[in-house]
């Protein structure tokens, strides 16, 4: 499995592990229910939910940023990761090698994106709702009808965001020990590797340089 591979693996995983939790978080009547219209719009029970023109825009403004990000990795992206993994031993910048980049970027860099990206669209609210036990949060709008919860249940709610958060840190405190263990044998370069069936040598940094193995 090549680096481009893994990196998907990855990414997919975390995000079937997202939907695991967003799963069992959906009360056990809902999970498999269609959504239907309610008439809960003035019930103080239930948060409020958007309107279809609040849910139009705010899937617009997701594939906005989604979808240019999602083509240039296809499109761009994993072909040069992949290319460039074949060839990383090869290039320093400074004391790190291209090898070092590579690995630790897997292992330590990309748990900890994750983790950033969750804690920064749910960790603060999910802190919130830890704070003063309610789920969801006071004028917190929902796209399906939602009753309020309370008290500790409510706080299974952050608990869980929470929880999935401590995960990815761990995972990328983890990642610092593998990956400083998978790089001490970093293989030596041979000069004919940037020139046979690579195209590495383009997507090379100006201030990069081989070493020729001795």
């Amino acid at each position: 499995m090549n680096t481009s591979q893994t990196i998907i693996s990855v990414v997919l995983f975390v995000a079937l592990l997202l939907a695991f939790v967003a799963f069992f978080r959906t009360p056990r009547d809902e999970r498999y229910a269609i959504y239907k219209p309610s008439n809960t719009e003035n019930d103080p029970e239930f948060a409020p939910e958007y309107t279809k023109k609040e849910r139009f825009w705010l899937i617009a403004k997701s594939l906005l940023w989604f979808v240019p990000i999602l083509s240039f990795c296809q499109l761009w992206f994993f072909d040069w990761l992949g290319e460039y993994a074949k060839v990383a031993h090869c290039y320093e910048y400074g004391p790190v090698k291209g090898t070092h980049i590579i690995i630790y970027g897997l292992f330590v860099g990309l748990p900890f994106t994750l983790a950033i990206m969750l804690f920064g669209f749910e960790g603060v609210k999910a802190i919130k709702v830890i704070k003063i036990g309610q789920f969801p949060l006071p004028g917190q709008k929902v796209f399906k009808p939602t009753k309020y919860k309370y008290g500790n249940v409510a706080r299974v709610n952050g608990a869980i965001v929470i929880g999935a958060l401590v995960f990815l840190l761990g995972l990328a405190a983890w990642g610092v020990g593998q990956a400083k263990e998978i790089s001490r044998d970093i293989k030596p370069c041979l000069i004919n590797q940037l020139t046979s069936g690579s195209n590495a040598l383009r997507f090379t940094p100006p201030d990069a340089h081989c070493v020729r193995a001795v």
